[in-house]
């Protein structure tokens, strides 16, 4: 699995849409300070494929932003050879949460179980397996390492694809018990088939055969006997129908007589001379009123009708009466307009009025001025002040200071001259008991020289051996002599000690001396400089008793006096600001009235205008006759309504003339339909019954001579609206057709009569040949023969089915008996203590292996991996528990362990391809932090992705991708990748904050 992109929303401090883009990372940082929200992205992505939190799976909710209502995440990732898009969403108030999964390759699961239960297919890790392999949460990086044997085999199982071997072994199971008694169930089917089914089938076929070739044998027989005695008896009824289509031609041909073609022929004449006459009163009605009609249209000279014209005259008046309104509206808007724009209002106010304004607005501007300036003459007079009484108590500090060190170094001089007399005469005390010690030494020698001396020692005199009696001689006067000395050096010593301490504290009280009496000279200048500036700020001398009041004194009477010029300037500004702008105010109203009454007009005058040009433009679309000029008066406009109304009159006059020659035509019209009416009496309806009298006969004919002769010809009968002489001749035909044919129909009935006669003796011979009295009795004969095939063959077929089951059933059982053994035996190997337990070591002792090279590299060469995931301790040999290991030791061993199973798992064909690591960093020191990350630089290379999480900003110094986590107490966290020059910036302040710190 490796992550291709993240969009979160809504989740803990990524209140808005955030998106992730992994595409081109490898080994990167993901950095922020401690509550941006870095490990809020591990979060994101433990729900996006687990549905739950990294510490518990139940309310997801404790997810969601304060002030968020909704919390959605979406996590695009590639796993077998496949890109996958997982969708959460949740509902701070209730309702259905999203939960989908779908794929580039179209796959597609929804619901939380279904999802869930794919993507753990996909990983092959379980939440805790995957926050333990792949995912290595803040505090919690050390678990794969302190993980239980079994925990630890559940998660290699996951990662290298170990559970298809489970799911191998229970499917093995599954089929095993499945099969099982339907295999039972096989054998004992098997023992109620044919024991030689080859030899079962070719016994039913030859049954089979001999039973169809009777069956067959004596249905050919009732076949020829059928066809003997269906001839004989369609032979019978030929003969039969033509008889009876003879008689009918007869029936037929009485109908159709050829005299009636006479009479119809005389009714037609006299309907036809008739039928003239009307046409010819009736088309000359139609001429006289077209004409009438075409000189009442002329009138209207180009309008298409009366009611056009009507509708014409109407829109002439209109047009007369508002055109007059408008011209009257138009003048009366042209004049108003003339006299506004004679008086148009000025663009703008006198401009003295300006100038007056802008006169006050200086005069204002400068007395604004001089009281600033006078304001800061006595700001800078008090500030002036305060530094000359300052530098006054500064002085009067430095002189005390002055005094008290030359009262301390007038001391220091008095004790170190004391030490030095006390120090001189105990020098002479010392000088005098030595002088008294060498005395008695002269005096007592042999004591002297013994002194100090034991038995056994070498003599002073002879060098000699002091025998063990020895005992020095006694001196009582050396004695003293000699404690005096030792007295007096010790008190020269003290007396020294307290001189050298007296000269330091004598050179301390000078030096100090000379740095006050230096201190009380700088202050002195210094207060002269300040009481300089202070006399040139002020009109009064300075003095030490000069007060602050007294000072500024004059300055705030001048600071007064440009106040009130300032008071006095605003005044005069006000005044002349507010007599301009009345001036524009009352210039804005006139002006505003006389651009009203101006925009009035205008529109009056616009709205006659456009009403003239709509009346110009209806009137255009009258017919051209009667279209007036484009300059007509109301006058001319009433004038042409006036001809248009007397064209409506003579238009009246033709119409009534048209109506009376309709009425001529419309009565001759008439008179023709009641020719016709009598036309279809007498001469129509005779001529039709007659020609349909002649077809049927013809077609009783014609069903005659077809059962004579197959090429039998007869005359076409016309339709009813031939001529008549057309008809008279086929009806003539037809009678002679009629009489030919009777001579051939005695003919046919004799040979037909003698067929029949021969099929019923062949339906004789067929009988006796096959002993069957009657042909019911051959049908029955052949019925029988037809069964016993049937028979024959239905057991041909169940012996055919039941062979081909016992083949079937053979086969099945010399497959499947094997193929459950070995399933047996698939089930029992594939076990965690077998075959799987067996891969599972060979992929821990693979994975110790790459582990402990990691680590040595981590820890550099100190650390490995042993037996049981323990670390070994190369430089003393020794196995080493978790917990006896410091945090950062811990750290690299757990680093060690993620890197490795990303290394094994890709070896083997597994779906990790990216570790996440969530702080740790802080319990390395810097050698350590640097081994570490180019360790992780070296896996990065090979395609895979690291995210190294960490509030530490060095961390970035050690990759090239940073993807920055900033938060904002007003928008939330977002996430952005540095460009190399914002790393480096990042890289720099950080070092200049751990150096200031």
């Amino acid at each position: 699995m490796r992550p291709v992109k993240l969009v979160l929303e809504g989740l803990r401090s990524y209140r808005n849409k955030t998106e992730i883009d992994f595409t081109d990372l490898s080994l990167f940082a993901l950095i922020g300070d401690t509550g941006a929200g870095k490990s809020s992205v591990i979060e994101a992505l433990c729900l996006a494929l687990y549905g739950s939190t990294t510490w518990s799976g139940r309310n997801v909710n404790e997810l969601m932003a304060d002030s968020a209502q909704q919390m959605a995440v979406e996590l695009t990732f590639t796993a077998e050879d496949d890109t996958w898009t997982v969708t959460r969403g949740h509902r701070r108030a209730g309702g259905a949460a999203t939960h989908k999964l779908t794929s580039a390759s179209g796959q597609r699961a929804d619901g939380a179980d279904a999802v869930n239960k794919r993507i753990q297919r996909l990983l092959g890790l379980t939440k805790d397996q995957f926050l333990r392999a792949v995912v290595m949460p803040q505090g919690r990086f050390e678990e794969l390492l302190k993980a239980t044997p079994g925990e630890r085999t559940d998660i290699l199982k996951g990662i290298f694809r170990l559970q298809a071997l489970d799911a191998v072994r229970a499917q093995a199971g599954a089929i095993t018990a499945r099969w099982r008694e339907p295999i039972a169930r096989l054998d004992g089917e098997r023992g109620t088939l044919p024991l030689d089914p080859v030899e079962a089938v070719a016994t039913a076929t030859a049954t089979h055969r001999t039973a169809v070739e009777r069956a067959d044998k004596l249905e050919e027989r009732t076949t020829k006997a059928e066809a003997a005695q269906d001839a004989a008896a369609a032979a019978k009824r030929v003969v039969e129908q033509i008889s009876e289509r003879a008689a009918r031609v007869e029936d037929e041909l009485a109908a159709v007589s050829p005299s009636a073609i006479e009479h119809i022929e005389a009714a037609a004449a006299d309907i036809e001379r008739l039928s003239r006459d009307a046409t010819a009163k009736r088309d000359h009605a139609a001429a006289e009123a077209d004409a009438a009609n075409a000189r009442a249209l002329a009138v209207l000279r180009g309008f298409a009708n009366r009611d056009g014209a009507v509708t014409g005259r109407n829109e002439l008046q209109q047009a007369a009466k508002l055109l007059e309104e408008h011209l009257a509206a138009q003048l009366s808007a042209t004049d108003a307009l003339t006299a506004l724009d004679a008086a148009t209002p000025p663009d703008s106010i006198d401009p003295a009025l300006d100038l007056a304004v802008e006169t006050a607005r200086t005069s204002h501007d400068a007395a604004q001025a001089a009281h600033s300036d006078a304001q800061a003459v006595l700001t800078d007079a008090s500030r002036a002040y305060r530094t000359w009484v300052e530098q006054r108590a500064r002085v009067a500090a430095n002189r005390a200071e002055h005094v008290a060190a030359s009262n301390v170094a007038a001391d220091a001089i008095k004790a170190e001259q004391q030490a030095a007399a006390a120090a001189a005469a105990a020098r002479e005390e010392l000088a005098a008991a030595n002088e008294a010690r060498e005395h008695a030494g002269r005096s007592h020698a042999a004591a002297a020289a013994a002194a100090g001396c034991a038995p056994g020692d070498d003599c002073p005199v002879c060098a000699r051996p002091l025998p063990k009696t020895f005992t020095a001689p006694a001196a009582d006067d050396l004695d003293a002599a000699m404690a005096a000395v030792t007295a007096a050096a010790s008190a020269l010593e003290a007396c020294e000690r307290v001189a050298r301490t007296a000269g330091g504290a004598l050179a301390t009280a000078i030096a100090q001396r000379e740095a006050a009496a230096a201190a009380e000279a700088r202050s002195s200048a210094e207060l002269d400089i300040a009481a300089h500036d202070l006399e040139s700020r002020l009109t009064v001398p300075v003095t030490d008793t000069l007060t602050e009041e007294a000072a500024a004194a004059e300055l705030a009477k001048a600071v007064d006096r440009a106040l009130g010029a300032v008071t006095a300037a605003a005044r005069e500004l006000t005044s002349a600001s507010e007599t301009a702008n009345r001036a524009r105010t009352d210039l804005a109203a006139s002006r505003s009235r006389w651009e009203t009454e101006h925009l009035q007009h205008t529109q009056a005058l616009h709205r006659a205008q456009r009403g003239i040009g709509a009346i110009r433009e209806d009137l255009s679309r009258l017919p051209e006759s009667w279209r007036p000029d484009n300059d007509a008066d109301p006058a001319a406009l009433t004038a042409l309504a006036d001809t248009v109304d007397s064209a409506l009159l003579e238009h009246t006059a033709h119409t009534d003339t048209a109506c009376e020659h309709e009425a001529r035509r419309a009565a001759a019209a008439t008179e023709l339909v009641e020719l016709g009416t009598r036309e279809a009496t007498t001469v129509i309806q005779p001529t039709t019954a007659l020609v349909t009298a002649a077809s049927r006969a013809r077609t009783a004919l014609a069903q005659l001579g077809q059962m004579l002769a197959p090429d039998f010809a007869l005359p076409e009968i016309p339709s009813h609206d031939a001529p008549l002489h057309d008809i008279a001749e086929a009806v003539g035909a037809l009678h002679d057709a009629a009489t030919a044919t009777a001579a051939h129909v005695a003919t046919e009935q004799h040979r037909l009569t003698a067929d029949a006669q021969t099929q019923v003796a062949e339906l004789e011979a067929i009988l006796a040949d096959t002993e069957a009295p009657t042909l019911d009795a051959l049908h029955g004969l052949a019925g029988g023969a037809r069964s016993d095939a049937t028979h024959a063959a239905d057991e041909l077929e169940r012996v055919i089915v039941s062979a081909t089951r016992a083949g079937s059933i053979d086969e099945a059982l010399r497959i499947a008996k094997p193929f459950l053994a070995a399933l047996d035996a698939l089930s029992r190997l594939l076990t965690d203590g077998r075959f799987i337990g067996h891969l599972v070591r060979e992929r821990e002792v693979a994975l110790l292996t790459e582990a402990s090279r990691v680590l040595r590299s981590l820890s550099r060469d100190r650390f490995g991996f042993g037996d049981g995931f323990k670390v070994v301790d190369r430089h003393s040999g020794q196995e080493r528990g978790p917990d006896t290991l410091s945090g950062g030791e811990r750290f690299q061993a757990s680093l060690a362990l993620a890197l490795a199973l990303v290394e094994i798992a890709t070896r083997s064909g597994g779906q990790l391809e990216a570790v996440f690591v969530d702080e740790g960093f802080g319990s390395l020191d810097a050698g350590s932090l640097e081994q570490a990350l180019t360790t992780l630089g070296s896996v990065a290379v090979d395609g895979k992705l690291v995210a190294l999480v960490s509030h530490l900003r060095q961390v970035a110094e050690y990759v090239d991708q940073v993807l920055l986590v900033e938060r904002d107490d007003a928008t939330g966290s977002r996430v952005r990748l540095l460009d190399p020059t914002e790393r480096d910036t990042l890289l720099a302040e950080d070092a200049r904050s751990r150096m200031t710190a």
